[in-house]
């Protein structure tokens, strides 16, 4: 009888035209390790659907926080939609793979006393360091070093931050 209900409720979902959307990325794990502030941080990400984010997810990454467009304003100005990433890869593998993904978009490595960060913009400009108006209001993908986020993920070795228009 209960494989009779469930096979007549999945074909109801089947045929009623309504799609379970693929999340973005799994989130982070919240272990006995994981910090309180990281607790919080995940516990209040909401992952978008993958169809509404127009920059791949690297493979494995998992995500630690998000914010919605507008969350933030920055002079005035919304903030796109905003995605941190972990990953156990390293930083070299991290770049290569968006190397290959985002071959349109403009690359720039940017260092600051032996510390790097390196951004795929969607756009060609005038970025300068730390410029974090144009990372929150301009499409890009930004890879740094994950270590700072080893409480909350001990595997983390590289951070993948994107900012998004969405689809």
């Amino acid at each position: 009888m209960k494989t009779i209900v469930i096979s007549l409720a999945l074909l109801c979902l089947s045929t009623s035209g309504l799609v379970v959307a693929e999340p973005y990325a799994d989130k982070v794990k919240i272990t006995d390790s994981t910090t309180p502030m990281g607790q919080m941080i995940i516990k209040g990400s909401n992952v978008p659907d993958r169809t509404a984010v127009n920059i791949p997810p690297y493979p494995g990454a998992v995500i630690l926080q998000t914010a919605d467009a507008g969350a933030m304003q920055l002079n005035g100005k919304d903030a796109l939609p905003y995605i941190k990433m972990l990953t156990a890869d390293d930083m070299d593998k991290v770049v290569a793979w968006y190397k290959d993904k985002l071959s349109s978009y403009y690359y720039q490595k940017q260092g600051f006393a032996g510390m790097f960060i390196h951004i795929f913009w969607k756009e060609k400009g005038d970025y300068q360091m730390f410029d974090v108006e144009a990372r929150m209001l301009n499409e890009n993908v930004g890879i740094s070093d994950g270590a700072i986020h080893k409480d909350d993920y001990p595997q983390s070795k590289t951070v993948i931050e994107i900012s998004y228009a969405g689809k």
